[in-house]
Order: C-alpha cells, then sequence, then structure tokens
C-alpha cells in the first residue's frame, strides 16, 4: 500500500519553477488580453458600444447560472477603463509573483466579469485562461521566481510539490488529450485519414505551409494517422516518471512536436502555446536545474563555468506540503472536472449513465457562470447518423463549388 501511496506521489509531482512558468506565463496572457481589448475599447466596451449593458444581459437571459459583472456597476467608459486599469495592475503582480493567490482571484473575477460584458467575445482560449486562473488559487504558483519567494523561503530554495492540486491540474490535461483521442474514432479521423486534409481547407485556419501541405494526400493521411496515436498514446510515458525521471520529457517531445506543427500549419490562436507551457513546466527538477544553470552562465560571463554548476547543485529542491484546507476545497472541484469529461463524451460513446444524472442542471449553471465550459473535442464534430450536410454554391455563371474547399 505504500509503494503505490508512493507511485501515485511521484507521479503527480510538479517542480516549483514549472509552477512559476505557469504563472508568469498566465500573467502575461492577461496583460495580452487587456491590451487587445483595449483596441476596440469604445466600440465594446464604451458608452456608446455596440453591445450595451442590456444588450448583454438579453443574451445572457436564456442561459443557466448567474451572471454579474463589475463593469455593469456604471455604464461609464471611464469605469470599464479604471476597471481594465485595475486587471492590468493585478495581471502584473500574478506575473511578478506578489500576493499570487491573492492576485490570482481577483484576475478571475475581474476576467469573468469582462467576459459577462459583452458575452458575444467569449472562445474557447477565454475558457483555458478561466481554467488556468482557477487552478491558480489552489497551485502554489509563487514558491518560486516570485517576490513572495524572496520573501518568505529564500532565493536559492525550490520545492517538489505533490498534493491533491497538482494532481487534479495534471489529470485535467491529460484529460483533454484523452477525450480529443476517444472523440477521433469517429468520421474523418478513422480510414482512409482525410481529417486533416479537409482541416488545411478550412482557410480561416490555414497557413502558407498548410496550404503547401493540403496538396500531398498521402502526406496528410499519414499525419492524421499519426495525430490520432498522439493524442491517444502520446502522453502515456508519463506514466513511468516515478521510475525514470526523464519520461515527462520523452512524452513531452511527442506532444510539443504535436503542438509546433499545429502553429506551423493552422492559425489556433493561443491553445498549442497553453500546452507547449504546460509540458515544459512538467519537466523534472534536473531540467530546471540545467536552466538556471545556463542562465547563471550567460549571466557571469567572467566566471568559471564550473562555479555556475556547483551553485546549480547547491540548490535545494525540498517537499511542499499542502494545507488539508486546500485538499477539502479540491476534492469536489476534481468531482466536476470529471463529471464534465465523461458529460461530454457521452454525445460520442453514449455513455446513458452520464446522461440522465440530475446533477447535469447543477454542472449547467456552474459551467455557465464562470465560463468554463469543459469541451476539448477539437476539430470533433459529433457523429451523425446521417453524415454531413453540404451546401453547394452557385457562381454567376452557373458553376457549382464546394465551399468547405474556397470553391475548388
Amino acid at each position: 500500500m505504500d509503494a503505490i501511496r508512493h507511485y501515485i506521489r511521484k507521479l503527480f509531482e510538479m517542480d516549483s519553477r514549472g509552477l512559476a512558468l505557469i504563472r508568469i506565463y498566465l500573467g502575461s496572457c492577461l496583460l495580452w488580453d487587456v491590451a487587445e481589448r483595449l483596441q476596440d475599447f469604445e466600440m465594446f466596451y464604451g458608452s456608446n458600444s455596440i453591445c450595451d449593458i442590456q444588450c448583454a444581459q438579453d443574451y445572457l437571459q436564456d442561459k443557466a447560472g448567474v451572471h454579474y459583472s463589475l463593469y455593469n456597476v456604471f455604464p461609464d467608459s471611464e469605469w470599464a477603463l479604471f476597471l481594465f486599469g485595475v486587471t492590468a495592475f493585478c495581471a502584473f503582480l500574478l506575473l511578478v509573483g506578489f500576493q499570487t493567490r491573492l492576485m490570482g482571484v481577483c484576475s478571475l473575477i475581474l476576467n469573468i466579469s469582462v467576459l459577462v460584458r459583452v458575452p458575444y467575445l467569449f472562445s474557447g482560449y477565454d475558457s483555458m485562461i478561466v481554467l488556468l486562473l482557477l487552478w491558480s488559487v489552489v497551485l502554489p504558483l509563487g514558491a518560486s521566481w516570485s517576490v513572495d519567494a524572496q520573501m518568505k523561503v529564500g532565493r536559492r530554495n525550490h520545492f517538489r510539490v505533490s498534493s491533491v492540486a497538482t494532481f487534479g491540474f495534471i489529470l485535467q490535461f491529460l484529460l483533454i488529450y484523452i477525450s480529443n483521442g476517444i472523440c477521433k474514432g469517429f468520421n474523418l479521423w478513422t480510414p482512409p485519414y482525410t481529417a486533416l486534409q479537409e482541416a488545411l481547407h478550412v482557410d480561416h485556419f490555414i497557413t502558407p505551409l498548410g496550404v503547401m501541405l493540403r496538396k500531398y494526400e498521402a502526406v496528410c493521411g499519414y499525419l492524421t494517422y499519426a495525430t490520432v496515436l498522439v493524442q491517444k498514446f502520446g502522453w502515456v510515458p508519463i506514466l513511468f516518471y516515478p521510475f525514470f525521471l526523464w519520461s515527462r520529457t520523452i512524452a513531452s517531445v511527442f506532444l510539443l512536436g504535436f503542438h509546433v506543427s499545429c502553429i506551423l500549419t493552422m492559425n489556433l490562436g493561443s491553445f498549442p502555446y497553453v500546452y507547449i507551457m504546460v509540458w515544459i513546466a512538467l519537466q523534472p527538477p534536473l531540467f530546471f536545474n540545467f536552466i538556471e544553470t545556463a542562465w547563471c552562465n550567460l549571466k557571469n560571463r567572467s566566471r568559471l563555468k564550473g562555479e555556475c554548476a556547483k551553485d546549480a547543485r547547491r540548490i535545494k529542491v525540498l517537499p511542499m506540503k499542502q494545507s488539508g484546507y486546500w485538499n477539502f476545497i479540491l476534492c469536489p472541484c476534481l468531482a466536476y472536472m470529471l463529471y464534465t469529461s465523461l458529460l461530454y463524451l457521452n454525445q460520442y460513446v453514449k455513455y446513458q449513465t452520464f446522461r440522465d444524472m440530475n446533477v447535469h442542471l447543477f454542472i449547467s449553471f456552474l459551467e455557465e457562470t464562470i465560463f468554463l465550459k469543459q469541451k476539448w473535442a477539437f476539430f470533433c464534430p459529433i457523429p451523425r447518423a446521417d453524415e454531413w450536410w453540404e451546401m453547394p454554391a452557385t457562381l454567376q455563371n452557373k458553376e457549382v463549388v464546394n465551399l468547405a474547399r474556397n470553391g475548388i
């Protein structure tokens, strides 16, 4: 029993420096989001916006959940601009790791508020940011490379964190891959594997490299098959992490290669970058020791490299214990995460058990309230009994073309 407990604790262990990378990335994303929204401030958030407060409320009134926004307190542009400033300020403090947990809570409230203010702009990327902000509340993101760390534990101490929170965080992202793998067992993702070629004909997502790639049907077929394999089994090596520390790095090679190829061929927004960041954050302590040694060599070129290496070896990576209070809060969160994943998969595998549970109403209420919809089946439409409907387009010269293939 002790061996099983040790295996599970080690399997879901994370280095505090990896958690710091998540914090830095999340703070940067929030600052970038504020900058992006400011470009269209008067159109969407000003006093004379095309979506006023009443319009947003009318849109949300038929949806489950409680929708309250700080932006609705005053309809003035000055108030909205002030909240944008507060959001940027909290995001910056989160990035540098000052009062990390408190800034995570504030950023979560402010982010949900801006989504409620103009719900028409909600996207899957916003759902991912909400997800990361939720985990930022329960994970010790400020334990390393932060102002909090400088003030509390010292500059050279780092921690191995293994708790219910790290278990939930790692399981959350593994479920995203598992869900995608299961959902890709239908339609174009099965032989003759034409899904990638079809996706590369959606010009809204395509890049110049994708335009070149879609001309080669056989290559697209192999890559489609490889995509299914990577999403179904690419994460499996991390199960051996308690026995071989570099197993997560091996898994990262497969998954990072997959996400980099997505970036090169399709414009999928920030999704691939989030996963790349997560896989880097999951690396073992030896990886971060190597990074710190390299940084020491770069920062102090006049010093001998051997001295920097000795400094890195003196870095303490200590176990960190978390309060049982947080574990008590996290248990319902884990139940919610597992249930919502299974509930969405129900549309594919038809498990009637999950469809008829009354708790579904509560889950829908919670999802709509915090703008977190656990639907991660990218490019996996729900299978139809009658396959797909195609609507041909007729040009002025009476020629009929396929809009999905850009008129080809």
